[in-house]
């Protein structure tokens, strides 16, 4: 893409793209590398579409807790860490998550070593979610759905400064589904006809927005799996 400098094979420079549409339209965007090893970082309660079409292949992905939420100027020693949940809802294939944390954040920055002869007893620096290795998993056929509360204990030690999560999602056959990362306190973008699947721990709430592109009659849908959630709504 880019062209070399005198003496040199490649140069970085910028590259710009553009979306056009004839009509309303919502969407993500998402650029990788083919080289680099590290994990897509996940926005938090910012969904993404991705299709893996090979069976028994990992994509991997991270998301970031504490200092990442706390902003600029928090405290190790007092950390802002909030529940979430992660959820990959399949629209076709058979998806399985896999996730290992809380990892040293320095695994951002370094990518991810496919060391698949490891034995995994919690996290080893550069290691990688996987069937064999991880803390907590869904294994489901109709959508994968992992809560999780960080431990402020396990999330800053001597060698980790942040609160970092992988996440692998192995396709057990081709598929396309989307995931999505959401601490309890953010406020989830919805999308038409995309449910949102969720775990409400008792005693709390959690909000959720969506885009309204035309004067139309809307329909808003709870269906509870368990317990018994209440839904709250305002416009305008």
């Amino acid at each position: 893409i880019c062209k070399p400098e005198s003496g040199s094979r490649h140069s970085p420079c910028l590259a710009y793209v553009g979306v056009t549409s004839q009509r309303n339209s919502t969407f993500t965007l998402l650029y990788s590398v083919d080289e680099s090893t590290a994990p897509t970082r996940l926005r938090d309660a910012v969904a993404l579409a991705v299709a893996q079409p090979t069976a028994g292949d990992y994509k991997y992905y991270s998301f970031a807790v504490g200092d990442a939420a706390a902003g600029e100027g928090a405290a190790p020693s007092e950390p802002v860490l909030s529940p979430f949940t992660i959820s990959v809802r399949p629209s076709s294939g058979d998806p399985d998550v896999y996730v290992l944390g809380p990892v040293p954040s320095s695994a951002l920055d370094s990518g991810l070593r496919p060391d698949r002869n490891k034995t995994c007893d919690g996290f080893v620096a550069g290691g990688q979610p996987e069937a064999d290795c991880y803390t907590h998993r869904s294994t489901g056929s109709a959508g994968e759905l992992v809560s999780i509360t960080p431990d402020a204990s396990e999330c800053w030690s001597a060698s980790n400064s942040s609160c970092v999560y992988i996440i692998g999602v192995y396709s057990f056959s081709p598929t396309q589904y989307t995931i999505t990362a959401s601490s309890d306190e953010a406020t989830e973008l919805l999308f038409p006809n995309t449910a949102s699947l969720n775990i409400l721990r008792g005693e709390t709430h959690k909000n959720y927005r969506f885009r309204v592109l035309a004067d139309e009659r809307l329909h808003v849908l709870l269906t509870p799996f368990a317990g018994n959630p209440d839904l709250f709504a305002r416009f305008g």
